[in-house]
């Protein structure tokens, strides 16, 4: 399969590092039994990040007009119409028979607030449509390495653990699962923007000669706040009828892992780390082209202080000095407190 990408934007490399932070369960689940959870864009926005696809939505004052604006528009109009006047009215058979007559969204004179809620509904509706894997791609400027992020073990994986691997890894994944093979996918690198109406940057990744640019993906942007993911997500279209939060996909963690690492979070206490190392060795012994490490952000205790402390252990509480205890013959610049 051949990666596509967003019109205009520049492809990536296929040996593109990814980093995915995810607690233990998930990664064993991924060994175990070869499954990954790709959440739907609507669990996105109600469990992880409340204002997931704000940063457009509040962008533009007519961003919504400029939405249905397009060839499909008053196709789209209709079709959302009818889903918010299903949930919101149940009506009779007459006033079902008469309700294309002159429905609020075509009044006239509330088209502001007509756009604004069938854009709300579109969102809704395109949240329940695409399922959002999330990736980490950092880059050192100086060197062009991807290193671990404090930030994202911080946020996603305090005590798991994070895979690395490569876009081209992901293509194979896919090509692989027989849940995920046949199925179309875009890998987008998400652009960070300062959440505000007429924010120039942003309008100009929106907008091309005073039209909405096309396809209009809201999930490829995101607050300033969030830069430090430097987030590229694998997108995928699925099933919107259905109330699951998202997809459980077969996925081969040899090929997903493969010339990649498992890296221990830095907050896993240092025998608990030597045990999942170990453990997670044995589970990949077949591989041994797969690093297994703890993290490089694990604070090392400096080789004089650790013998310091050890001395003090050791010499336990009779052959340490009262901490409180008055020093005679003390000159009384120093005793005076």
């Amino acid at each position: 399969m051949h990666l596509k990408f967003l019109p205009g934007e520049k492809e990536m490399e296929p040996n593109t590092p990814l980093w995915r932070y995810m607690d233990a369960g998930k990664f064993m689940l991924l060994l175990l039994e070869r499954k990954a959870f790709i959440p739907k864009l609507s669990t996105l926005r109600k469990d992880r990040d409340p204002k997931e696809t704000f940063v457009t939505s509040y962008s533009l004052d007519h961003l919504a007009q400029l939405l249905f604006s397009s060839s499909d528009g008053e196709a789209a109009r209709a079709w959302l119409a009818e889903r918010v006047e299903r949930r919101f009215w149940k009506p009779s058979e007459a006033e079902s028979a008469r309700k294309w007559e002159q429905p609020f969204w075509r009044d006239p004179a509330g088209a502001f607030e007509r756009n604004s809620i069938l854009f709300d509904e579109w969102l809704d509706q395109l949240s329940a449509r695409r399922a959002v894997w999330c990736w980490a791609s950092p880059r050192d400027p100086e060197t062009s390495e991807s290193p671990e992020s404090l930030a994202m073990w911080n946020m996603s994986a305090p005590k798991g653990v994070a895979i690395k691997t490569t876009l081209d890894n992901i293509e194979k994944v896919f090509d692989a699962s027989p849940d995920l093979k046949n199925q179309e996918w875009k890998p987008i690198r998400v652009t960070y923007h300062r959440q505000g109406y007429r924010t120039q940057r942003l309008l100009d990744d929106l907008i091309e000669k005073e039209r909405l640019k096309q396809p209009f993906r809201p999930y490829a942007f995101k607050s300033l706040g969030y830069e430090f993911e430097h987030e590229i997500r694998i997108v995928v279209r699925v099933n919107g009828e259905t109330n699951l939060p998202g997809i459980a996909v077969e996925v081969n963690p040899q090929i997903l892992l493969k010339g990649g690492e498992v890296v221990v979070s830095p907050y896993v206490t240092e025998p608990e780390a030597d045990d999942f190392v170990q453990a997670v060795k044995h589970l990949l012994k077949d591989d041994p082209n797969i690093v297994v490490r703890h993290s490089s952000e694990r604070q090392q205790m400096p080789q004089e202080l650790a013998s310091l402390v050890g001395n003090f252990m050791a010499a336990g509480p009779n052959g340490r000095a009262a901490p409180f205890a008055r020093e005679e013959n003390l000159p009384t610049l120093l005793s005076e407190l």
